[in-house]
């Protein structure tokens, strides 16, 4: 990240040349928006979500270089999917997006373990940062684009913790080995030649170190704000985007690194981490990285949707089978008092969010839900809200279908058990009994089927509706109030000609959004509901995403059964 006019540098003020010297000069001493910076814990809450391509940077093989300051790797000549421009939102206004092409990676650390990353997290530092750096598409190279003193820079940038190091960042993850090919060669890079790199026929990828490897596998976030480069000149062109969670390498990667790579002076290069400069008033901005397109890179099939939702074995939504397990034929389930005199409606960015927060009454009070499998274990959940999820098209919609037929949209109940403070405890807890989840599907009137029989408009959704101007714009950290009755359980009741008794499927599965926690005891309603052309329409049309777009898709594909029990019970 330092161009050829800025090579004579270092990072000690005792020889001359470090940061607080000359030689650091111009905008690394006078700048107003310098990188590193220390992050907050929390951030602003405000975009909750940001589609980034954690994908692919990643080539069969890579040139290596100690440039005298770092040690710095590209995939000059290896094309394929990492040469590709990818989409990068503004760090601060996620409705303005630009193209970047990556132009290559280097590293920075320090000489022991109290420091070495340049950016930390809540005065946390770890041993040493990664920098993926990317130019503006539009430009010839990275040096063009920083002459051309405009935004010119993307880089992404991730703390590197040697194992064991652990904290609030790390939770306990898994050690990454995808440092393994570039140490195994730091020999051959021992001494310093900015002029030539060395070719190494070996793969190279980054994109595990980008994963959370916590046990509870937490979705990707990432800090974004607009920054410096870190090196001289210092200059002010760079949009950052600081993974949240520290990956983790082993010991003997950060001691190499210490090691092995010597400067021009002929000693170690173990230490070229700049000092954290002021935020001087900047927003920093704390987002969940995911989307549901696998073409920008953050859909259900990439990184973004990491750990669990790639490996575990119990993932939702399924494919419910017609008839499934007829051996318990019957199950006591509270159907009632989903409903409240008022209610909070939020647009999260990812979907819309209700809840009676502060309305207490019976839907407040704890509800009995039998065990999916074996009905004659029962706990007790308490109701924490609800979401949607839709599609764009009468094809599909909902998360779960029904013999391979899908509804428009899909109503989720969303409940945690009484014996935690709160969902987040709950799902903290590790506990695979953390959540209930009644799931209702739902269609437009007129679209009928075996599943729906003629059944009834419900009018249910219609305080929601008239009121999704009002959470139009994204906005995780708050709630609009409502002052409207609104009662979801007409939803649950079948509303066909014959009025056939609820019935239920009930299995084991898991969030259907990262990190996919295989933590939730689903209960599907058998009969859709019915709802209006217009109120699919509202929901596709009106909810915008961080980018400006409709929110018009926020549905999981559906998941392998894996040899899952299905039971399907008549509710009594």
């Amino acid at each position: 990240m330092c161009q050829s006019s800025c090579l004579q540098f270092c990072y000690k003020d005792a020889e001359g040349c470090g940061p607080h010297t000359s030689a650091w000069g111009g905008a690394c001493q006078t700048g107003k928006r310098q990188s590193p910076i220390n992050l907050p814990l929390v951030g602003s809450l405000s975009s909750p979500t940001i589609k980034l391509n954690l994908e692919n940077y990643k080539a069969n093989s890579f040139r290596l270089q100690n440039n005298g300051h770092s040690i710095a790797v590209d995939f000059v000549g290896q094309g394929g999917p990492s040469a590709a421009p990818r989409n990068f939102p503004d760090p601060i206004n996620r409705q303005i997006s630009r193209d970047y092409v990556f132009s290559g990676a280097h590293f920075h650390w320090g000489p022991s373990n109290l420091n070495g990353s340049e950016h930390c997290i809540a005065g946390v530092c770890a041993q040493m940062e990664l920098h993926l750096v990317h130019y503006g598409a539009q430009y010839e190279s990275q040096a063009d684009a920083v002459a051309s003193g405009n935004q010119a820079l993307a880089v992404v940038g991730v703390l590197l913790a040697k194992s064991g190091m652990t904290s609030m960042l790390t939770a306990t993850g898994v050690k990454s080995d995808a440092l393994a090919p570039i140490v195994r060669n730091l020999h051959k890079v021992e001494e310093p030649d900015h002029t030539k790199f060395e070719t190494i026929k070996e793969p190279l990828d980054f994109t595990s170190l980008l994963r959370d490897t916590g046990i509870i596998r937490l979705p990707a976030q990432v800090y974004t704000y607009k920054g410096s480069l870190t090196t001289p000149g210092c200059n002010e062109q760079v949009n950052w985007y600081v993974m949240r969670r520290p990956a983790l390498t082993s010991y003997t990667d950060v001691e190499n690194f210490r090691d092995s790579p010597k400067t021009e002076e002929g000693q170690h290069l173990e230490d070229n981490h700049r000092p954290l400069q002021p935020l001087n008033g900047r927003e920093v901005k704390l987002s969940v990285v995911f989307c549901y397109n696998d073409e920008e890179g953050c859909g259900p099939r990439t990184s973004a949707w990491g750990g669990a939702c790639q490996t575990g074995t119990r993932q939702s939504p399924i494919n419910l089978p017609l008839v499934g397990s007829l051996s318990s034929p019957t199950i006591k389930l509270n159907l009632n008092n989903y409903k409240a005199d008022s209610f909070r409606l939020q647009n999260n960015g990812h979907s819309i969010a209700v809840d009676f927060v502060g309305q207490g009454g019976p839907s407040a009070a704890p509800r009995a839900f039998p065990d999916p499998i074996d009905h004659s274990i029962v706990r007790d959940y308490v109701f924490s809200g609800a979401h949607f999820h839709w599609g764009p098209s009468n094809v599909n919609g909902s998360e779960h279908c029904i013999a391979g037929v899908c509804g428009q949209m899909e109503l989720h109940l969303v409940h945690y058990q009484a014996k935690y403070n709160s969902q987040a405890d709950a799902v903290a807890s590790g506990d695979p009994e953390a959540l209930a989840v009644m799931g209702v599907v739902i269609h437009k009137s007129g679209i009928v089927s075996v599943l729906t029989k003629t059944g009834v408009k419900s009018d249910a959704l219609a305080p929601i509706v008239r009121n999704l101007h009002q959470v139009e714009e994204p906005d995780h950290h708050s709630f609009v109030i409502v002052n409207e009755p609104l009662d979801f359980t007409s939803l649950l009741k079948d509303t066909g000609l014959v009025r056939l008794p609820a019935q239920v499927y009930t299995y084991k599965g898991s969030l259907t959004t990262p990190g996919c926690n295989e933590q939730v005891n689903w209960y599907v309603l058998r009969r859709p509901a019915l709802t209006t052309n217009a109120d699919v329409e509202n929901f596709r049309d009106t909810p915008k995403t961080e980018e400006g777009k409709h929110l018009e898709d926020n549905h999981r594909p559906l998941q392998p059964l894996n040899g899952r029990e299905v039971k399907l019970s008549v509710v009594v």
